[in-house]
């Protein structure tokens, strides 16, 4: 028998699984009884040695609620989960999927978009489905893992070019002024990543009590790990600029979202006629500056890799001219 009580504004719903008690929070009643009956049906389809007659729909649904919301990458898990509830694998139910229904789902999506898009999309469906065999009962084995991968294109090593970086700059109608449109916030967030080497979500969820004399505080990273980040004396210049006269610690440093720096930097490189350059591309630009002062463990500190691997053929992506200057 499930409880349910009300705590401030939030509900508390509590079932017992197996002896276990087991409890949620939700902002509602109804949400919280849903849930309740949702863990109840799942008990008693597994005590009966039954998989939960579920779609994969409702699974996708529940690890976007129950998972994806406590991590740093919420945001891309959130659309392709929403992508892959719109295909017609969403339809499958838990009792009779079968590795060809993703195999299909695979095939259908290569022909949108590349091996490599396929590949990192196939990652956060063994995700969802790891989960629903370890934890939830939902199914017996993961199907992803008995399907062949597409394989990938070459890693992406663009830089931004000096000439790019100015004329996005001027596009941008950067000033070296405390900003007043949104094209100058993201000039400020463009240099801002090449000094730090920092992702757009953790540059946008930046607050000033984030903010140190020499560090920049990351409480919530990609890979879920927060970091400190070292502030190099440019970056401190731009953060001095951007700081208003007393802010909050709740204020956020450069007051835009990560859809707001996407939709607005491919506006300012088409202004700058700019072809095949991503913001993100000036993370990779700040790992590699990073990459000539200090050695390659305590840049995966800065960056927050934890696969040194991925640092190294993802990201560090030396001009080799240059280095051969360093070795004269």
């Amino acid at each position: 028998m499930a409880s349910f009580i009300k705590r401030g504004t939030r509900w508390r719903a509590q079932v017992y699984v197996h002896g276990k008690p087991k409890t949620k929070s939700f902002p509602s009643k109804s949400h919280a009884q849903a849930w309740a009956r949702m863990m109840e049906n799942d008990a008693a389809d597994l005590s009966a040695g039954m998989i939960p007659d579920k779609t994969l729909t409702d699974l996708f649904d529940r690890y976007s609620r129950e998972v994806s919301v406590h991590k740093g990458g919420e945001r891309w898990e959130y659309i392709r989960l929403k992508k892959f509830m719109r295909d017609p694998v969403a339809e499958v139910r838990t009792r009779v999927l079968t590795p060809q229904h993703i195999a299909e789902w695979r095939d259908r999506r290569l022909i949108d978009v590349s091996g490599a898009s396929v590949k990192r999309e196939l990652g956060l469906m063994s995700a969802v489905f790891s989960m629903a065999v370890k934890e939830w009962g939902w199914l017996k084995m993961n199907p992803v893992a008995l399907i062949n991968s597409p394989k990938s294109s070459p890693d992406r090593t663009r830089r931004p070019t000096d000439d790019e970086i100015n004329a996005l700059l001027q596009a941008m109608q950067f000033d070296g002024d405390p900003p007043v449109s949104v094209g100058q916030r993201l000039a400020y967030a463009m240099l801002f990543a090449i000094e730090t080497a920092m992702r757009t979500s953790e540059i946008c969820r930046l607050t000033w009590g984030d903010i140190y004399e020499k560090l920049a505080h990351v409480a919530k990273s990609k890979n879920g790990d927060a970091r400190n980040v070292p502030l190099t004396n440019r970056a401190r210049e731009l953060l001095k600029v951007l700081r208003p006269d007393d802010p909050s610690d709740d204020d956020l440093v450069f007051n835009m979202k990560p859809s707001q720096v996407d939709s607005n930097f491919r506006k300012m490189k088409k202004k700058a006629k700019i072809d095949d350059l991503h913001f993100h591309d000036f993370r990779r630009e700040g790992t590699t500056r990073l990459a000539k002062k200090v050695d390659v463990m305590t840049l995966a500190k800065i960056t927050g890799h934890r696969d040194v691997r991925i640092l190294l053929k993802v990201y560090y992506a030396p001009k080799m001219d240059e280095v051969a200057d360093l070795l004269d």
